[in-house]
Parts: structure tokens; sequence; C-alpha cells
């Protein structure tokens, strides 16, 4: 069984909310106890999985993460693709590789798609 973690970004501010932050059984997200206590929620946030794997330097992978995949390495073959992390049916799967059995530790994360959309375009 795989450790349930998130990851939160806070859209305003365009930054990773700090390490604590409370999310209630409706899905409200409060930045810390005194927004729970005047009873200021944050909605304009979105939340990241971790995936429960590590890319090739230790690194946890979450949603929203462009990682770097070496495609064909077993082949003899350096080629590279960049994709996204993403939630796709019942699972994490990579943006633009369809194949299944992914080698996540061979991976490297380069990115987010938050922090630095300019990886996927």
């Amino acid at each position: 069984m795989r450790d349930l973690k998130f990851r939160i970004w806070d859209l305003k501010y365009k930054k990773w909310l700090d390490k604590y932050w409370y999310m209630y059984e409706s899905g409200q997200i409060y930045d810390d106890y005194r927004d729970v206590e005047n009873g200021r929620v944050n909605l304009n946030v979105i939340i990241n999985q971790y995936i429960g794997m590590k890319d090739k330097n230790g690194k946890e992978i979450y949603e929203g993460d462009v990682v770097l995949y070496p495609l064909a390495e077993e082949f003899g073959y350096k080629m590279l693709e960049i994709n996204t992390v993403e939630w796709i049916q019942d699972r994490f799967k990579l943006s633009r590789f369809s194949a299944e059995g992914y080698y996540w530790n061979k991976m490297e994360i380069i990115g987010n798609i938050y922090e630095n959309p300019e990886l996927i375009k």
C-alpha cells in the first residue's frame, strides 16, 4: 500500500501552500488553523496526489510533475521524451506515452505544470 500524500498549488498566489493546511471531508481547504476558526475557505487551489513512486534521483513523483522519460533505452537508443504525470481513468499515466509498465525509477522530474508551463508547450 502506498503513502497518501498531497501537495496544493495556490492559483491566486502562484505558489505551493506551506506544509500545514487542512482539508475537511467536504473537500474544503483551509490554509491554516486561523482560517478554520474564521471560516475562510481557500477555493483557488489545485490538489496533486503523490503517485507512490520516486524518480531516478529519489524525488517523489506527484500528479502535475513534468518528467524526462528515456524511450527505447533497452534497445540501445537514447531518445528522451517529456511528459506530464496525470490521473487517467483509474491510474497514474504519462500524458504522451500510452504503453503500460512505466519505469518510474528511470524518469527524472524536471519541473511541474504550474511553475514551469513552458516545459509542456
